[in-house]
């Protein structure tokens, strides 16, 4: 029953080809049928393989043979010719090992675990931490004119993307869940979408606010330590304060002081 009010509404934001739709998913779940009606509807899949090794996915996912049926499932949309995405993230203690297959390839982007759902400091290690810190050195990149004339009004992500809940709550993207646009039971999407999330920028975010290079820096809301929305991301080195970026070490150091992590038990 619950599958087939699902597939209902995936026609129903399919039909007119409106929105790109992608499910997210683990996949465990998804069967020939389902493979077929997502063929059939044109929509895309992202799943995640955190590990090429068995062992190490499912210290992830904790559930023993979910390795397998996710991997049958790429299979299967692969057979089916169903769009499909494989990501995975670096975490502390998981290693990706080696790749044994052509259906995904890992470690895209070198993306390090989001602080966002079931995540915790733990799953970082200094390493880590330093792929993800906002640093002089990794601000030296070049930033497109679109990107800064976007984030003078716009949030980089809630502006043109949306997450539906199996429950049918509407958030801004598919990690954050402390805000929420309203839920499709009794409305319709123009109803509730909120406009002041999409127009979330830099001026609403604590301390970035007061930066010089708030329209040039990309923001993560989910990825947060704590449950302040409008938090300074934990990964910013700089202080527009005093116009200094600090030492990386002293500055992951002082990470772990906080959050009273002996990093070296980790």
């Amino acid at each position: 029953m619950l599958g087939n009010k699902l597939k209902d509404y995936l026609v129903y934001l399919t039909k007119d080809n409106y929105f790109s739709t992608e499910i997210f998913t683990n996949a465990t779940f998804i069967n020939e049928e389902w493979a077929n009606f997502l063929h059939d509807h044109n929509i895309k899949v992202a799943t995640s393989i955190y590990s090429y090794n068995q062992v190490d996915h499912e210290f992830v996912t904790k559930v023993v043979g979910s390795y397998q049926k996710t991997y049958a499932a790429i299979q299967l949309l692969k057979n089916k010719n169903v769009p499909y995405r494989v990501a995975n993230v670096l975490m502390n203690n998981v290693s990706l090992g080696t790749c044994d297959t052509d259906l995904f390839k890992l470690s895209c982007k070198k993306d390090v675990v989001r602080m966002a759902g079931r995540a915790k400091f733990e799953l970082l290690n200094p390493e880590l931490i330093k792929l993800r810190l906002i640093t002089k050195r990794s601000f030296q990149k070049q930033i497109k004119v679109d990107f800064y004339k976007n984030a003078l009004h716009f949030h980089n992500c809630f502006k043109s993307k949306i997450l539906i809940s199996p429950k049918l709550d509407v958030y801004p993207c598919v990690m954050e869940r402390r805000i929420c646009h309203g839920n499709l039971k009794n409305n319709t999407l123009e109803q509730i979408i909120n406009e002041s999330f999409q127009r979330l920028n830099k001026d609403a975010i604590h301390v970035c606010k007061d930066c010089e290079y708030r329209y040039h820096c990309f923001d993560c809301r989910p990825n947060s330590l704590d449950d302040t929305f409008e938090a300074k991301p934990w990964y910013c080195t700089y202080d527009p304060y005093r116009g200094e970026w600090a030492n990386e070490d002293e500055f992951i150091d002082a990470l772990y002081r906080q959050y009273k992590i002996n990093y070296k038990s980790i």
